[in-house]
């Protein structure tokens, strides 16, 4: 991302490593759709099913098709996330190993259903970074998310 660009990073988490990863897919695009391109950069950082972060460049082909469902795939990328409190940079590792600074996320917008998601766990990554989140904090959340999960 540019440097000299200074609309706020939200960086919109989706996919996930529970079995509403297409749901979550679908959601995103539609959320990464409405979001005002004058007012804010995007970054859509998609999670395998095996909890692998990348930046999803095809998010808008994701869409409700019982056939096809779309799947945030591994292609030899990764995103790590901050581990300083700093709101130090996301970086990215491509498929041939080298690194790249993505910029520092203003706020995380996490999109992902089910386990790892509602549950709060999330939000924990987000806070352990010092950025804002649109998610609530994790023990609300984890307390909702299973008493519904418990109590059908």
């Amino acid at each position: 991302m540019p440097e000299s660009d200074h609309r706020p990073l939200v960086a919109v988490l989706f996919g996930g490593r529970s079995s509403e990863h297409a749901v979550s897919c679908v959601t995103a695009a539609g959320v990464i759709r409405a979001i005002d391109d004058d007012a804010y950069r995007v970054l859509p950082i998609g999670i395998t099913k095996a909890g692998v972060w990348r930046i999803v460049e095809d998010w808008s082909t994701m869409a409700f098709d019982p056939d096809n469902m779309p799947e945030v795939v591994d292609n030899g990328t990764e995103i790590i996330p901050p581990i300083s409190a700093q709101g130090s940079p996301l970086l990215q590792r491509d498929a041939e190993g080298h690194y790249s600074e993505l910029g520092s996320v203003d706020v995380y917008f996490p999109l992902l259903h089910g386990q790892y998601g509602e549950d709060g766990t999330c939000r924990d990554c987000s806070n352990s970074a010092t950025r804002p989140s649109s998610a609530p904090g994790s023990s609300p959340r984890r307390r909702a998310w299973t008493s519904t999960t418990r109590n059908p």
